[in-house]
């Protein structure tokens, strides 16, 4: 697991956030920046696990990504880190 982006995590604490959600949000949102994390809080603040430490996915669970997809997504300005994990969450679904 990558260490997460410092000032990020320590910009969601000074604004309020608790130190599970701060690194829960960068983690789910690919360590990417403090707006897409605090995005990702505000969307997810009534979530019954919010508090709980983050836990990551299991080690060979995740789906094969179709790179086409991510390159077509990327194309039209999205992350290539966050398309990967909607892709990822979106597989699960089906």
């Amino acid at each position: 697991m990558p260490p997460l982006k410092e000032t990020a995590y320590a910009q969601l604490q000074e604004m309020g956030f608790p130190a599970n959600r701060a690194e829960k949000a960068l983690r789910t949102t690919g360590n990417s920046s403090t707006d897409v994390a605090m995005q990702w809080l505000f969307e997810h603040m009534e979530d019954p696990d919010i508090d709980a430490p983050y836990v990551p996915p299991e080690a060979g669970s995740a789906a094969p990504i179709d790179e086409e997809a991510v390159n077509n997504l990327a194309g039209m300005g999205f992350d290539p880190g966050l398309v990967k994990k909607a892709l990822r969450q979106t597989v699960r679904c089906f």
